[in-house]
């Protein structure tokens, strides 16, 4: 290749880096402001954004210092192993998002967790009320299941999601003695620990039990399991809307890469 076609294709790829990081911010921006559920947009737009322009950049001063191009090799690396890594643990969480038990099987552990996922001031949101929903009809269908509604309050919600999550329970004809509140946790790795801990007190030595969530969550919610010494079976809730599905499989994508900080 010719240094005026190296030149060219250098310009292309420059122009085409500062476009797509353009689309990145303003789209990200946009739909996360647009959809519920879509401050992770918001957030993970501006780094993205920036990390292609900075390709962009690197290939517009490529000709100039040899040590740039090192930088662009060393960036197209990087993207390499993102991209690898990303494609290796989404089709971890895709793999394992799905039911260890049917409705009508007998159930594989006598506890089950319902992890929480939002209020809208004290209501559930549309993903919680998947969750919800599938939880009452297994709890409806196995009399001996015990249920853990498990999540704490956040700065702009008006109770826990643990005292909201029973409430609808109990409000759609789940037995509240059937129900215990776990309201402190913070994060999917507190509510398993938080719950178990919570079942352990209640019931002595507990080393299985049931979770519900959305597909997308279930891989991490049974290695978090494991990690506290049970064996995480899990039991999943269907996606309300496609969208919430799409941007929860993408979410956890980074949520299962810092796991393992």
């Amino acid at each position: 290749m010719s240094m005026s076609d190296n030149a060219l294709k250098l310009a292309r790829q420059t122009r085409f880096a500062l476009i797509a990081a353009a689309v990145i911010a303003v789209a990200g921006a946009g739909v996360g402001a647009a959809l519920p559920g879509g401050f992770f947009l918001r957030q993970i737009s501006p780094p993205a954004a920036g990390a292609v322009a900075l390709y962009g950049g690197l290939c517009l001063l490529n000709r100039r210092w040899r040590w740039v191009r090192r930088l662009r090799c060393a960036w197209l690396i990087l993207a390499f192993l993102f991209a690898v890594t990303f494609i290796s643990i989404e089709t971890a969480i895709l793999v394992n998002a799905r039911s260890d038990s049917a409705l009508d099987e007998p159930p594989p552990s006598k506890y089950l967790i319902v992890l929480g996922a939002g209020l809208n001031g004290s209501e559930p949101s549309a993903t919680l009320i998947s969750r919800l929903r599938t939880a009452r009809e297994y709890l409806e269908r196995h009399g001996e299941v015990v249920c853990v509604v498990s999540g704490g309050q956040g700065a702009d919600e008006d109770v826990s999601e643990a005292e909201a999550m029973k409430r609808w329970l109990a409000g759609h004809g789940i037995a509240a003695e059937r129900i215990l509140t776990e309201g402190a946790s913070t994060s999917t790795a507190e509510n398993i620990r938080f719950s178990l801990e919570l079942l352990r007190s209640e019931y002595g030595d507990v080393t299985d039990a049931l979770i519900c969530s959305n597909g997308y969550h279930l891989f991490r919610a049974r290695w978090l399991a494991e990690r506290g010494g049970a064996t995480g079976y899990a039991l999943k809730a269907p996606d309300r809307y496609a969208y919430l599905g799409a941007l929860g499989y993408f979410r956890e994508f980074f949520s299962v890469a810092l796991m393992w900080r």
